[in-house]
């Protein structure tokens, strides 16, 4: 091959170096190699992929106190007329709190969601919960209507120190915990009535509906459990489906049912101890709370 020839073979190379560069470089510009990137993670706990809810403040991955402020984002076509209802439940599906969160700026904000705050002040003694948020619906249709629910967890400590406050009888030597806004009213000789600071939940000579109420009797002579047992069916569980249980009251035997009343009893010395929440709640339900019953006898303790 002579010069001429070896010049002509360089030359058609570099023209077809420069045909395949003019050939992929508009590609590659409009296709760049993906370089790798820092997405950053906000710093609200979302809910699952399908919730239309975000939760900003408190962490919910962390356990709860009351009282309890939510602040964070929800879907506005679950908004009607700045609010939407919200719930605080136990895991046992028990209604801790029922709230109206409030979102003023669902006309106003542009996005998807809107911000919302609802405050709640419960009192529980379960380890986890569930917050449950419902779309307002102002239709009324049932087709409409929409749910979900957020896992949660309570700090249970907390709760027994800012929610609950210790009733001590020293008479009879037992203790145990009612909700901080509760008070005691001794009517002698043998009840005590628990009810809301303030509230007129008893009447002289009546039962008012939602109250609990103790009674600590002197026992007659032959009397025990299993006849207390026998003295409730016979006089009026017979006909029912009611059935008395056999538990634990301050780590002695005891009995419990739920017949129109709620209600617990147990012998200890020489007195018959009964505690008792009537079935019909007032206007006001948190006056009346199955609850606070099942807290007064898991937190029931005899001091000597």
């Amino acid at each position: 091959m002579n010069k001429k020839e070896i010049y002509l073979s360089l030359t058609l190379l570099a023209l077809a170096f420069v045909i395949l560069l003019t050939t992929l470089l508009p590609y590659h510009r409009e296709n760049p190699t993906p370089s790798p990137s820092i997405i950053s993670q906000p710093s609200a706990i979302p809910t699952p992929s399908f919730s239309p809810i975000i939760i900003l403040s408190p962490n919910i991955s962390k356990p709860l106190t009351s009282p309890l402020k939510l602040i964070g984002l929800i879907d506005k076509s679950w908004v009607f007329e700045g609010s939407f209802p919200i719930e605080l439940l136990d895991n046992q599906n028990k209604s801790l709190f029922k709230s109206t969160a409030s979102a003023p700026n669902w006309l106003e904000e542009e996005s998807k969601y809107t911000s919302f705050m609802a405050v709640f002040n419960f009192v529980t003694y379960s380890p986890s919960g569930f917050v449950q948020v419902k779309n307002s619906n102002p239709s009324g249709l049932p087709e409409n209507d929409k749910r979900v629910t957020i896992p949660v967890t309570f700090d249970s400590t907390s709760v027994t120190k800012t929610g609950l406050k210790t009733y001590k009888n020293n008479q009879y030597g037992f203790e145990f915990e009612i909700p901080i806004d509760w008070e005691a009213k001794e009517k002698p000789p043998y009840h005590t009535y628990f009810g809301k600071i303030g509230e007129s939940y008893y009447n002289e000579g009546s039962v008012s509906d939602g109250e609990i109420v103790i009674s600590v009797e002197k026992k007659n002579p032959n009397e025990n459990l299993e006849t207390i047992f026998k003295s409730y069916y016979d006089g009026f569980l017979k006909n029912s489906d009611t059935t008395i249980q056999k538990i634990k009251l301050g780590g002695i035997d005891a009995g419990y049912f739920d017949y129109f009343d709620e209600t617990a009893f147990t012998i200890k010395d020489n007195y018959r101890i009964t505690i008792q929440v009537t079935a019909y709640p007032q206007i006001d339900p948190s006056v009346y709370s199955k609850d606070i019953f099942q807290q007064i006898l898991s937190t029931f303790k005899f001091t000597k």
